[in-house]
């Protein structure tokens, strides 16, 4: 059972309240495992990948001599793997959780913890990018905008609005200002994604479209059972000073 010493309860930055981590289910240790192993192979296929030997698909970095910018893009893949994970983890409609017994309530908080490893990959993406050199190549800050290339304006903006995300989820806001931190949550969310997209079309799109379908997908079926499914409030018993029983009859 989670620890009552306040020191297990408090929220320590990246980690969060380390009772989220030392209650966790042997179904969660296993699916963390997973994704550790899959952001690492991630990163691992993009940096070897950048500073292979120069051909006609690999080695670009390689060709530059800059390790630096060759991790910052590493970094960046795991970013936007974790927010995938981040968006999809807070379904209720997920086949995982009832594939390894993680109650709902449980999703929520790897929303939380896997939101904070993308937040922290993002910005070393960004420290590394700017340590190694924004403009290499045909990458240039000067260039018109295209669809189908890197588009260096567009990072700035996606970077403002998750960080603008990132301080608004913060507890103060969470637990006393809720509609206010619900409503920007999804509008940064939606913002950062399509200047992902615009910064890095063909290393974002992949990820953030599946993940957005899913997402409408869900909030379909919510709606949907919301709508086919009523319950009755049967009635209504003050049994404490802080407690009220509704008994409740299911639809």
């Amino acid at each position: 059972p989670p620890t009552t010493s306040p020191f297990f309860q408090r929220d320590l930055a990246v980690l969060g309240p380390l009772n989220e981590l030392l209650t966790m289910t042997y179904g969660e240790i296993i699916v963390w495992g997973v994704v550790c192993a899959w952001l690492a192979v991630a990163f691992v296929e993009r940096y070897t990948t950048l500073t292979d030997d120069v051909s006609e698909n690999t080695g670009y970095e390689t060709y530059f001599g800059n390790k630096t910018r060759a991790a910052g893009k590493g970094f960046a893949q795991m970013a936007v793997r974790c927010l995938f994970l981040a968006i999809l983890t807070p379904s209720r409609n997920v086949t995982l959780y009832q594939l390894f017994g993680i109650p709902f309530d449980r999703g929520v908080k790897q929303h939380k913890q896997i939101g904070r490893l993308f937040y922290v990959f993002m910005v070393v993406h960004v420290l590394l990018m700017l340590a190694g050199g924004t403009e290499k190549g045909p990458v240039k800050w000067s260039n018109a905008f295209n669809f189908n290339n890197p588009n260096l304006f567009a990072g700035p903006v996606a970077l403002a609005a998750f960080l603008g995300q990132f301080f608004l989820s913060l507890p103060y806001w969470r637990r006393n200002h809720f509609e206010t931190f619900y409503w920007l949550h999804l509008n940064f969310m939606f913002m950062g994604n399509v200047f992902l997209i615009l910064h890095n079309r063909f290393r974002a799109v992949m990820w953030i479209i599946p993940t957005f379908a899913f997402f409408w997908l869900d909030i379909g079926v919510r709606w949907y059972t919301k709508l086919a499914k009523k319950s009755t409030l049967v009635s209504c018993e003050v049994v404490d000073q802080d407690l009220v029983r509704l008994p409740v009859h299911p639809g």
